[in-house]
C-alpha cells in the first residue's frame, strides 16, 4: 500500500516544477488539479498570455460582462465554462496593453479602423476582470504603450483607446487601494492626467499595505503632481518610491525635492 504524500509536501514540490511539467501533473487527479491551478494562474505576464489564455478569460466572463460586448457582435467560444474562477488566483499581474492587443488580434483576427472599439471593449473588460476578481494580488505592473500600430490605420484612434484604458485602470486600482488588500507593489508605466492623479492620491492616503510605488512616462505640471506629493507625505507604509523617466518641470521637481 502506497504512502500518501502530505499536502504541504506536494505544494512545495509543485512550486519548484517548471510550468510544462505542471500541465502534465494537472491531469493526474482532482487533488493535484486543485493544488496546481492556483500556481499556474498566480503569475500573469506577457509569456502566459496567448490565444488559449484569451479564450479561457472570455469563458470566465459572467452574464453581465458578456452582455456589455453584445453591441460589438463578438463571437464567444463555445467551450464549456471553466471549472475554476482562475483569475481569483492571480498574485502577480504584469500587463503590456500592446501585447494584449496583439493576442486579442490573433484570436479574433486583425482589426480595421472601425474595429478599434472591439479592441477597446475586450481589453478594458479583461483588465477589469483581473483587477476586480484578483483579491490575492500582491504585485501589479501595467505598461500602456502609446505608439502607432500597423494593424490600426488611425494613430489618433489608437491613442484615444489607451486613454480610456488609463482611466479604467486608475479607477479600479483606487478601489483596490481603498479597501483592505494584499497589494504591496504597484508600477504604472503610462501618462496619468490631473484628474487621475487626484483619484490615485486620495486612495494612497487611505492605503496601509503598499510598500513600493513606481510611476514612469509622465509629463506633469506642478498642479498635477501636488496631490500625489501631499498624499505621499501622509502615507506611512511606502519604503520604495521610483519616479524615474518623468517630466515635472522646475516647480514639479522642487515639489518632489520637498518630499524627499
Amino acid at each position: 500500500m502506497g504512502i500518501a504524500i502530505p499536502s504541504e509536501c506536494l505544494l512545495e514540490i509543485f512550486e519548484y516544477l517548471d510550468r510544462k511539467y505542471l500541465f502534465s501533473c494537472l491531469l493526474v487527479n482532482r487533488q493535484w488539479c486543485r493544488y496546481i491551478v492556483p500556481i499556474l494562474w498566480s503569475r500573469i505576464d506577457e509569456l502566459s498570455i496567448n490565444k488559449n489564455f484569451i479564450r479561457t478569460c472570455l469563458l470566465l466572463l459572467n452574464t453581465e460582462e458578456q452582455a456589455s460586448l453584445i453591441p460589438f457582435n463578438i463571437m464567444f467560444p463555445n467551450d464549456p465554462k471553466p471549472l475554476f474562477e482562475y483569475t481569483k488566483y492571480i498574485t502577480h499581474l504584469r500587463i503590456y496593453t500592446y501585447n494584449l492587443f496583439n493576442k486579442i488580434s490573433k484570436f479574433y483576427g486583425p482589426f480595421d479602423e472601425g474595429g478599434i472599439d472591439v479592441f477597446r471593449a475586450i481589453n478594458c473588460l479583461l483588465i477589469s476582470k483581473f483587477l476586480r476578481t484578483g483579491d490575492r494580488i500582491k504585485c501589479i505592473e501595467i505598461t500602456a504603450e502609446q505608439f502607432g500600430c500597423c494593424i490600426t490605420p488611425s494613430k489618433s484612434l489608437y491613442l484615444d483607446c489607451f486613454e480610456d484604458i488609463h482611466k479604467l485602470i486608475i479607477h479600479l486600482l483606487s478601489e483596490n487601494l481603498y479597501k483592505d488588500t494584499t497589494l504591496a507593489s504597484l508600477s504604472l508605466n503610462f501618462y496619468i492626467s490631473s484628474e487621475e492623479a487626484n483619484i490615485l492620491a486620495n486612495a494612497l492616503c487611505k492605503n496601509t499595505t503598499l510598500t513600493s510605488l513606481k510611476h514612469r512616462r509622465g509629463n506633469f505640471y506642478y498642479e498635477e503632481v501636488e496631490p500625489l506629493i501631499l498624499a505621499l507625505h501622509q502615507n506611512t507604509t511606502l519604503t520604495c518610491f521610483d519616479i524615474a523617466r518623468n517630466r515635472y518641470g522646475t516647480r514639479g521637481g522642487m515639489g518632489w525635492k520637498s518630499f524627499s
